[in-house]
């Protein structure tokens, strides 16, 4: 993982983004390889391992928040901003990803499926 070497990715995030790098070194012909290239598809992998933990995390907050009282409530709203955090970092990865697959084209446009268009 040469061109993700400089970038800081979390524990959880790391295995996703080293197996789409892997996956992109076997097969880049893909219409996603081709937008991203192998730097945009580990990060956009990243985000979604981050998104899964987000989704647990947020589930179980707001079942704690709405079960139980007192300390239970309290955990749950831990848990929530926990969530919102992931989120938030989820989110930066997708603009990074973007940013990263931008660089990766040179100014070309996307990759578009034949006779699709933008919207």
């Amino acid at each position: 993982m040469n061109s993700l070497r400089g970038r800081i990715l979390l524990p959880y995030e790391r295995p996703a983004a080293e197996r789409a790098w892997e996956q992109y070194e076997k097969k880049p012909e893909a219409r996603m390889h081709q937008n991203y290239g192998p730097e945009g598809m580990a990060l956009l992998a990243a985000a979604r391992a981050g998104s899964r933990l987000t989704f647990g995390t947020g589930v179980v907050g707001l079942l704690l928040y709405a079960v139980l009282s007192g300390l239970g409530a309290v955990v749950g709203y831990a848990l929530l901003a926990l969530a919102f955090a992931l989120a938030t970092v989820g989110a930066a990865r997708g603009l990074q990803a973007g940013a990263a697959g931008k660089r990766f084209r040179g100014g070309r446009p996307y990759v578009r499926r034949p006779g699709r268009s933008a919207w």
